[in-house]
């Protein structure tokens, strides 16, 4: 399916997250540009990218951190590198939709200059040109959509080229998993989509404050639902993160006229259950309190759950921003076209 580059529409935005599971197996048949053996293996993958094209390295972070074996990934979503970090036998990928970020571009030439072993995923623009150029390791994105709508492409485009780079993710498994459980899901995950959606709607009509809570193999999740309600709906979230600021950050869910908290809940994890068990304890003392649970299915892989979660809310906050009557195309959103002319030209000289 094509989607235009200008003028997307909420039925664009509907489909292509509908054709997710179908978006994995298709992104997986193709090759990798100037993937040349390499004579020894990487220490450890770093990963680099802003907003929706950051989220895949995040998620891998945590997919990393769950499995417990190497390469180690750590991700970036800012403009310098932690000087904390030992960079010696250290790959790298940049990920970057459009191929014009700035923030990612910076990082990309620091990168290059230390000599690290670098790949791109990107679908053009000045990184492309880079990639081309300098013939780095490179994965092809289609063009013409939107970060959002990407994550399974970029997620194997990360995978493809980290097997140029001697980091490989060994994570093919994973993702046919992830496409065989949305694909078999898929009535299932668009009526929790919906049900979410008439939640939040109802919540945000009243008033409440929209909270999204995980725990921390979820974070990467929690902060792109954040960003997905507020692009397809222009309604804010803010996330909590357990344990760590969210066993302050529930002192206020009683404020103004109260909460809707979205919970993902793991099966799988006791830490996840325990929360549950808070979450429901609380909405039972305080009425202004609602709790709605976003579950993974059990026996599945991370990947897997990660996807599955993230195709019900993009799903959701779709339709949700379709009948508020919002913007799906970010070149049609001041806030975020103002926000791109007036920083980009900082990153653009610092």
């Amino acid at each position: 399916m094509r989607i235009r580059v200008s003028r997307i529409t909420y039925r664009d935005l509907y489909e292509r997250y509908l054709s997710w599971p179908e978006r994995i197996l298709d992104s997986m048949r193709r090759s990798q540009e100037s993937c040349d053996p390499v004579e020894s293996m990487a220490r450890g993958l770093l990963i680099a990218g802003i907003g929706g094209s950051g989220a895949p390295g995040r998620i891998y972070e945590a997919f990393s951190i769950l499995r417990g074996s190497k390469p180690g990934v750590w991700s970036i979503s800012g403009t310098d590198l932690d000087p904390r970090l030992d960079y010696i036998g250290i790959s790298a990928i940049c990920v970057s939709y459009s191929g014009t970020t700035v923030e990612t571009i910076r990082v990309l030439e620091k990168i290059l200059s230390m000599g690290l072993r670098t790949g791109v995923v990107t679908s053009g623009g000045s990184m492309l040109d880079i990639a081309m150029r300098r013939s780095l390791p490179l994965y092809r994105l289609d063009k013409g959509s939107l970060p959002r709508l990407e994550l399974p492409q970029m997620m194997v485009g990360i995978l493809a080229v980290s097997k140029c780079l001697g980091a490989s993710l060994d994570a093919e498994r994973d993702l046919i998993e992830a496409s065989e459980l949305l694909r078999r899901e898929r009535k299932n995950i668009e009526a929790i989509a919906r049900d979410i959606a008439e939640k939040i709607l109802g919540a945000f009509l009243s008033g409440k404050r929209i909270s999204i809570a995980a725990t921390k193999p979820y974070y990467p999740v929690i902060h792109r639902i954040r960003s997905e309600l507020s692009e397809n709906a222009a309604v804010p979230s803010e996330p909590i993160e357990i344990p760590e600021m969210g066993h302050n950050a529930v002192a206020s869910l009683r404020s103004g006229k109260g909460s809707l908290v979205i919970y993902i809940e793991d099966q799988d994890r006791g830490e996840d259950l325990a929360f549950k068990g808070y979450l429901k304890r609380l909405a039972d003392r305080y009425p202004e309190i609602e709790v709605l649970g976003l579950a993974t299915p059990p026996g599945v892989g991370y990947l897997a759950k990660v996807l599955y979660i993230s195709m019900i809310i993009g799903l959701g906050s779709t339709e949700l921003g379709q009948r508020l009557g919002g913007i799906p195309d970010p070149s049609s959103i001041n806030e975020i076209r103002l926000f791109r002319e007036h920083m980009y030209s900082y990153y653009s000289l610092s």
